[in-house]
């Protein structure tokens, strides 16, 4: 049976009604979904993660994986908070409207898991030769550490190679997309009265000098060549971004402490750690105070092979020419690499993620459940994939 948004637009709205913000449990929607997919006749697996109120959700269709063949699904269920304020319908019920659909998560990314969980719902497993596969993480939002853990820990049960992450890319199929290391600056001065600032070292101060010499490092960093940056039209270059700076206690005491965080987005193949060698050697050049530079969290980039099997299919579908990068970053970090080759490809702007009036195009879905039937034919029932 064809999938269009009408048959999608049901579950989608039971989705985006549960709160699976970061900060809160994803189980009522894992629950959600599992009950769908085990009554459906699909293997179904729940992967907690180890704090218990969260878990990862991989279910299979059809025969077992064997030699990486198949196609599997992946995406993710938290979002991003509502907040209420901005608005124009309730952030928590799926609103048609011109054309589109409104919600938190209609974009980023539940209409993509609800187009996935229909498409095992529906499948006709007598037809399929190799598994079709969805794999749900938790906490992507907040550094894919759902996919993390899974790389970690492995799966229940092998999934296909071929894995598509539902990101929202206006259905274009992106094949690389940047990493995302977070980094603390920590700068220890000396504290003294304020009054007598010659007996102190000001930490802030000297935060300050360093926030601007890691702006000017931005600045070369834009201006240098890099391999893949091609294929990032409007960035094509690794981001330091200077996000926070926060230090001092009183007016009248010389700060002893200021602490700058900051964060950087790797190219594919891009060694973090040489560009993490440049800042290192920008902070010692801008202050002669202690410092530490602490690495607070690793979202890897993802690379996959331009004549990877799903990159050539989708591509050759879409009548894309042009190999493309985004510099945000998904799941695909953690999980792409040896046994699975990641595209990021799935309905929405990314442009209006996270933002209020959130939304997907009524069109884009019907595009996408179009595109998904005619890869499975490929991947999962025709042996030539």
């Amino acid at each position: 049976m064809a999938l269009a948004a009408t048959d999608i637009e049901p579950l989608l709205a039971a989705l985006v009604a549960i709160d699976s913000t970061s900060d809160r449990s994803n189980l009522p929607v894992i629950d959600l979904l599992q009950d769908r997919l085990d009554a459906a006749g699909a293997r179904t697996y729940r992967v907690p993660m180890p704090e218990g109120d969260k878990a990862n959700l991989i279910a299979l269709v059809g025969p077992a994986c064997s030699d990486g063949r198949g196609l599997t699904l992946c995406g993710h269920v938290d979002t991003v908070p509502a907040g209420e304020a901005g608005w124009t319908s309730d952030p928590r019920v799926l609103s048609a409207r011109d054309d589109r659909w409104y919600a938190r998560g209609a974009c980023d990314m539940k209409g993509f898991v609800a187009i996935a969980t229909a498409m095992l719902e529906t499948a006709d497993t007598a037809a399929l030769r190799a598994p079709l596969a969805i794999v749900v993480t938790c906490d992507e939002e907040v550094g894919s550490l759902g996919a993390a853990h899974l790389a970690a820990h492995g799966m229940p049960e092998t999934i296909p190679a071929a894995m598509i992450i539902g990101e929202p890319t206006s259905l274009q199929a992106v094949r690389m997309h940047k990493g995302h290391l977070s980094l603390r600056i920590e700068v220890t001065g000396v504290p003294a009265h304020t009054g007598s600032p010659h007996l102190g070292r000001n930490a802030v101060e000297a935060g300050g000098r360093i926030t601007a010499a890691l702006a000017d490092l931005s600045t070369i960093f834009q201006g240098e060549s890099w391999e893949h940056g091609a294929c990032f039209a409007d960035v094509p270059y690794p981001v330091l971004a200077v996000v926070s700076v926060a230090g001092g206690d009183a007016i009248n005491v010389v700060p002893d402490r200021c602490v700058v965080t900051c964060g950087l987005r790797c190219l594919p193949g891009q060694d973090p750690a040489a560009l993490v060698a440049r800042i290192k050697e920008t902070i010692a050049a801008a202050t002669d105070l202690p410092w530490a530079l602490v690495r607070l969290g690793d979202n890897p980039a993802m690379l996959t092979a331009a004549d990877a099997p799903l990159h050539s299919w989708l591509k050759g579908h879409l009548g894309q020419r042009a190999d493309l990068g985004v510099s945000f970053g998904t799941d695909g970090g953690h999980l792409s690499g040896p046994g699975l080759d990641c595209v990021v490809w799935g309905p929405g702007d990314i442009g209006v993620a996270h933002k209020c009036d959130e939304f997907v195009p009524v069109a884009e879905i019907d595009a996408c459940c179009s595109t998904l039937e005619a890869a499975i034919d490929a991947f999962c029932k025709d042996d030539g994939l």
